[in-house]
């Protein structure tokens, strides 16, 4: 008796113990704010065209924008950060570090960072994530794209059955 009291304790308290793995841009916002801590305002969420968009500005009055793309039920599959200062390389890498460490917390943010914003555009892929970076005249951005949740056939259904295909 005493065993399966203590099978069934681990079993309630092991399931109870559980990574949230998908978020909305709500829950995401507000713990970027809390990560941040009292560099940005948190009343900057604004839902426009379809879009869930996330202005911020830093104290010195550089502008940042995260600009989320969602499915259906409102879960994040992926995370743009722009900025038009070319400048703001380490405040880039510092903001999508803290993006990372919210929307993957298990990847390795240092060796992404690191394979990141080196020439005018950068790609690294891990297991369940693809990152990207762009630099150009007009400014620099990043993003990281869930694998679990965006799907690979979303540029298929485009084709028609008489497209042809290069390989």
């Amino acid at each position: 008796m005493k065993k399966i009291l203590i099978i069934l304790f681990l079993m309630i308290f092991l399931s109870s113990c559980s990574i949230q793995e998908n978020m909305n841009p709500q829950i995401f916002s507000d713990r970027f704010y809390k990560l941040i801590g009292n560099k940005i305002s948190s009343e900057n969420l604004r839902y426009e065209n379809n879009r869930e968009i996330l202005f911020f500005k830093e104290k010195n009055g550089t502008d940042y924008i995260i600009e989320f793309n969602t499915d259906t039920m409102e879960n994040i599959k992926k995370i743009c950060l722009a900025c038009n200062d070319t400048n703001k390389t380490d405040s880039m890498n510092y903001y999508f570090e803290k993006i990372i460490n919210i929307f993957a917390p298990d990847e390795n943010t240092d060796e992404i960072i690191s394979n990141l914003l080196i020439d005018k555009w950068n790609y690294y892929s891990t297991q369940w994530f693809d990152y990207s970076s762009a630099v150009s005249d007009e400014g620099i951005f990043l993003s990281v794209e869930s694998k679990k949740i965006s799907t690979q056939s979303d540029a298929e259904l485009t084709l028609k059955q008489n497209d042809i295909i290069f390989r």
